[in-house]
């Protein structure tokens, strides 16, 4: 769920056809399984028949791993930068991706 406050953001990551997805990972012990591919795929599939043509997700700079996994995964339009804010009051800075759902 998108914390209120990266509303803000929202400016070319969401609209009628287009999905953000938020805090989409696997956790640790589940790692190198292949379970992240496989739900990343059924929900890929799954938001195309929903009639979503494109979808979005933010990542912070430093997280090369991360971003390393997004783009094999098609994840390589850059959108733009921006800030996201918590309630605890951090703020990162984020990146912006897309990728076309064919």
């Amino acid at each position: 769920m998108l914390h209120p406050k990266v509303v803000q953001n929202s400016a070319g990551l969401v609209d009628g056809h287009t999905v953000y997805l938020s805090a989409f990972r696997t956790i640790d012990r589940f790692q190198r399984k292949g379970y992240f591919s496989k739900l990343f795929h059924f929900m890929i599939d799954d938001l195309r028949r929903k009639g979503f043509t494109k979808a979005t997700l933010g990542v912070e700079p430093a997280e090369e791993k991360n971003k390393d996994i997004y783009t094999h995964y098609g994840f390589t339009e850059f959108i733009k930068t921006g800030k996201e804010y918590y309630q605890d009051g951090t703020v990162i800075n984020v990146e912006y991706y897309g990728k076309i759902l064919e």
